[in-house]
């Protein structure tokens, strides 16, 4: 029996931690104890209930801001707490401190880039599965994900050197570059090349995307003829206006909007025009709509996808613009930004997408390509690298 600490450090909503809850229920029976340590807490209990001892991320300083707009990962890990020597410090020394809680014999990260740092320092073997955006290609610099802010190579150097600075002062380390302080033993990219933020990446490990849709509320398309669409967002200012074009479009509809204020969603809902703010199952949805309508998120996109469904897009996130901008190089899909849905509404886009059957035959051509993907495959052999590894970290223990 082995004990596994899966931590989840960044982001938010249901998406990071979706990824690992599988794989912890596998291991769990074939044996080994999985802890959990997360971001959120209210995302775990909605999750996973009391499933799993679950614990608390350490977490930078509230004081710690962002100075500016984030432009590369090296930008994400500063706000994150790594450009400042006492968060970070403070951070490393309540890592170990779980650690000495926990006795893990394998870490696995989700988009954790301290745990990973904070595993080399106790040299407990790490496995890394994030998608592109998380784990952004070994290049020095980093690439910038805002290109249109002209920023340059030597400003994106300065600010990799500053953050390199700190956590060589912190860990009493040399590391040459970010790359190297924030490696993991092993990495693999939880989704398709043609899905990853960062399209012509060489040397990744793709293992196909993790997401979960066969849990929820059980619902069935109602109209026999006409158009299906399902949506998946979180409330935002122009919400209003794409429920209207929604309504407009005269097809049915079934939306899940967590947190929906209850008078928007009363004010719109009909017979044929569901909203819901619970998890509902996709994958009696999906396989019969014609359109999915979301921020863009990485999992409801790489679900819709290998069902041969078409996106709409509405970003409010930087990786969801780059997921968006995928779509649309696939030829999959299409993006509307907030300030043009604001502007001129996107009836023209859905509307488009709803009609030209290129968008449909694009995505079921890329189905037809992963036809064979099979997630619990994936988690099996998931579980099947995190036993070795941790058998590997037994006998070197015994060794010493």
């Amino acid at each position: 029996m082995s004990r596994i600490l899966l931590a989840w450090e960044l982001g938010g909503n249901y998406g990071h931690l979706s990824k690992l809850i599988p794989l912890a229920r596998l291991l769990q029976q074939r044996g080994h104890e999985p802890v959990f340590v997360v971001r959120d807490l209210a995302v775990a209990t909605v999750l996973m209930g009391k499933e799993f001892t679950c614990l608390q991320t350490p977490r930078p300083s509230e004081s710690i801001r962002q100075p500016r707009v984030p432009v590369s990962y090296a930008d994400i890990l500063s706000g994150a707490g790594l450009g400042d020597r006492n968060s970070l410090d403070g951070m490393l020394h309540a890592w170990q401190g779980l650690f000495a809680l926990i006795k893990p014999d394998v870490v696995i990260a989700q988009f954790a880039p301290t745990v990973i740092l904070a595993a080399r320092q106790a040299s407990l073997p790490t496995l890394q599965m994030d998608t592109g955006f998380e784990c952004p290609p070994e290049t020095e610099p980093y690439p910038s994900f805002r290109p249109w802010m002209k920023i340059s190579r030597e400003t994106l150097l300065e600010r990799e050197e500053e953050l390199l600075q700190t956590v060589n002062a912190v860990c009493s380390q040399n590391f040459n570059n970010l790359r190297t302080a924030l490696r993991p033993d092993v990495a693999l990219l939880t989704t398709l090349p043609e899905l990853d933020h960062y399209p012509g990446r060489r040397g990744g490990r793709y293992i196909g995307p993790l997401f979960s849709i066969d849990s929820g509320e059980e619902l069935a398309w109602q109209k026999t003829d006409g158009k299906r669409i399902f949506v998946y967002l979180r409330p935002f200012p122009e919400l209003s206006v794409l429920l209207n074009e929604l309504k407009q479009s005269q097809a049915e509809v079934i939306a899940v909007i967590p947190g929906i204020d209850s008078k928007l969603a009363d004010s719109f809902s009909a017979e044929h025009f569901r909203i819901l703010s619970g998890q509902v199952r996709l994958d009696r949805l999906l396989p019969q709509a014609d359109l999915v309508v979301s921020h863009g998120g990485h999992g409801l996109t790489s679900a819709s996808l290998l069902q041969g469904v078409p996106s709409l897009a509405i970003p409010t996130m930087i990786e969801q613009w780059m997921t968006a901008r995928n779509l649309e190089r696939l030829k999959t899909g299409r993006g509307v930004t907030r300030a043009a849905l604001r502007k001129q509404g996107c009836s023209d886009t859905l509307n488009s997408l709803l009609r030209d059957v290129s968008y449909r035959e694009h995505a079921m051509a890329l189905a037809a390509t992963y036809q064979s993907y099979d997630q619990h495959t994936t988690i099996s052999r998931l579980a099947l690298t995190v036993e070795r590894m941790a058998e590997g970290r037994h006998q070197q223990n015994e060794g010493t």
